[in-house]
């Protein structure tokens, strides 16, 4: 069986999930995406942490921390994010204004 790829966790497929919790099971790495703080600029990137998760429902899934969830994750964990692997922890969902627009978005929860 194959895995699908490259799919991010939302705050919506975590919102519908009775169990919040997940299990790190990668090193997080960091990659360039467009900036989205400046979409008229194609040429714009921001580097972002992403993290290989697995969701309760046993969901294998790209989480991009925010940099509230980042420092949580470090307090809880550390800064080597090899040792991140196999630890779990536990979403919370806020609604947040982004982009102007009304989302459940995604914490860890300290």
């Amino acid at each position: 069986m194959t895995q699908v790829k490259d799919i991010a966790v939302t705050g919506e497929q975590v919102a519908n999930l009775k169990d919040k919790a997940f299990t790190i099971i990668n090193e997080a790495v960091y990659q360039l995406f467009q900036d989205l703080d400046k979409p008229e600029d194609a040429e714009a990137k921001k580097e972002k942490m992403v993290v290989m998760i697995e969701l309760s429902d046993g969901s294998k899934v790209d989480y991009f921390p925010n940099r509230t969830s980042i420092k949580t994750l470090t307090a809880k964990f550390g800064t080597d994010t090899a040792k991140w692997i196999q630890k779990k922890a536990e979403f919370e969902i806020e609604k947040r204004d982004v982009f102007g627009t009304k989302k459940q978005v995604l914490f860890v929860k300290e």
